[in-house]
Parts: C-alpha cells; structure tokens; sequence
C-alpha cells in the first residue's frame, strides 16, 4: 500500500519546499534521495522559476503521491487517480559541490517532462513518453534512466509535468536521485547486476530442470518446478525494470499484462509442483 504525507500549504505565497544538500551527504559516494520536501498541484501544468511562491492550491508531499492525494476531494476524475499535474522542489547544494558533474537517477513512472530551472530560465528538459490530457493523446514509457545535468548554479528547481489517463493507479511512485554523475552510474549499476545475477540464476534452474523432465518423464514435479523459475525470472526482469532499460520493451502496456501474467501463472505452477510430490510420496514413486 503508497503512503503519502500530504499536507495544502496554510497560507499564500509560501516558498518552494527546499531540499538542503550537505557535504556529508555527497562523502558516502551515493547519490541522495529525494523523497521528502516536494509540492504538488494537480489539474495543471505550471512554469516556476526559481524566484516564484507557492499559494493555498499547493499541496506539500513526499515520494510516493498517488494523483487521488493532491486532487479536490470533489474531482471525480483526481479520485480515480486521472488527470494532470505539477510536482517542484528547489534544491540547494553546498558550495563545494561541483553541479557541473551532476546527473539524475529517474525512476519509470508515468509519462512527464522533468525540467530543471536555474536563475538562467530553463536549463534542461527530459522528456519520459508524452504528455496528455486524454488516453488517447497520452504515450506511456517504462525505464528509468540517468541523465547528467551539469548546471552552473547551487541553487535549482526540478521541475515535473506529469499525466496519467491510462494507467489505475497514476502519480510520482519512485523518487528521484541526484549525485555525481559517476556515483549515480555506480548505484544504479549495482542494482542492475544484483537483478541480472537472480535473473541468470533462475533461468539456469528452469533450463535444468526441464532436461531433467525430459531424461525421466514420469515425473511431471521438475518440470513444474523449471517453468515456474522462467515464470519467476520474466517477472524479475520486468520489475527489476531490465527489459524497459535495454530497450527491449518500453510499452508499459505489454509489461502490465505479461507481469500480471507471471502471478497467474505462478499460483497454478506452485500448486502442480505441491501436488506431484505430495503424490510421489504417497505411491512411494
């Protein structure tokens, strides 16, 4: 279940919330995440430069926000987690912190343009599938990525338009990450491998199992078991994001249905595989 700390903001003309990022935070070689200290205003796209407040329409949330959270309790659509809206921090770096090596872990959520702004206006734009305001209009894309963004200022906003018109369950899910360009590549490189490695590994034990079907087919349980860990590897590589972030499917549509799939699939499979040694054990086969 998302948990969303939400809160509207009591009074006009409040500053952006602030992300202050010490030294100390940056030593550990991560990058920081950014969960805390964003606001949201759903039912518009907006443009806010890094001088502007924020008024009452404002919500104050932190990482995961479903779209119900943010829109008018009145709004039938914002309370089916449709819709559009707008999602800004202002970020504050430390003065010894070179932001001309900087870069951004985006997490896959639904589509968005992510901007960010400086005293210099607009300094970069990263698009993530194509905004909309019907499902029609609207093109969903699943991978996340990591994006430098040298910038000459310690002082920004990430800025974020983001619309859902297809999915359940729209909103910001997955926080951003920022850091060294070097250090955001190796955290997200650890994370791919961990996933690449139970990847492999099931794909082996499936692979293994099978042939041992196939050597002795009066027993049904190793072929139960080798398809349920291809089962359990596509559904890894789909949540572990490596088909979208390879290119290899980046219609989130198709990865839906096939890890939806994986569930049904898997309950069936384990049942099988229960049942064949339960019946070996008792013909003593």
């Amino acid at each position: 279940m998302l948990l969303t700390c939400f809160a509207s903001f009591a009074h006009a003309d409040v500053p952006i919330p602030e992300n202050q990022i010490e030294s100390a935070d940056f030593a550990t070689g991560k990058p920081v995440v950014l969960i805390d200290n964003w606001a949201a205003l759903y039912g518009s796209f907006e443009d806010l430069s890094v001088h502007d407040s924020l008024d009452q329409t404002w919500h104050q949330i932190s990482v995961p926000a479903l779209l119900s959270s943010i829109a008018p309790s009145d709004d039938p659509m914002g309370q089916t987690n449709r819709g559009i809206a707008t999602f800004v921090t202002r970020i504050k770096l430390p003065e010894d912190y070179d932001s001309r090596r900087l870069a951004l872990h985006i997490p896959q959520y639904t589509p968005s343009v992510l901007r960010i702004v400086s005293d210099a206006g607009i300094e970069h734009t990263i698009e993530r599938g194509r905004l909309g305001t019907s499902a029609q209009e609207e093109k969903s894309f699943y991978a996340e990525a990591i994006v430098p963004i040298p910038i000459e200022s310690s002082e920004f906003l990430v800025l974020i338009h983001l619309s859902n018109f297809q999915q359940a369950r729209g909103g910001f899910f997955y926080p951003l990450a920022i850091g060294y360009h070097q250090d955001v590549l190796r955290a997200a490189f650890r994370d791919y491998v961990g996933s690449g490695l139970l990847i492999g590994l099931l794909l082996v034990i499936g692979l293994y199992h099978i042939i041992l079907y196939r050597q002795r087919r009066t027993d049904k349980s190793p072929l139960y078991f080798g398809i349920l860990a291809l089962v359990i590897a596509i559904r890894e590589a789909i949540m572990g994001q490596t088909l979208g972030t390879l290119g290899l499917i980046d219609d989130p549509m198709i990865l839906y249905k096939v890890e939806y799939t994986t569930i049904a699939l898997g309950v069936p499979l384990i049942a099988l595989y229960v049942m064949e040694l339960l019946e070996r054990q008792s013909t003593g086969r």
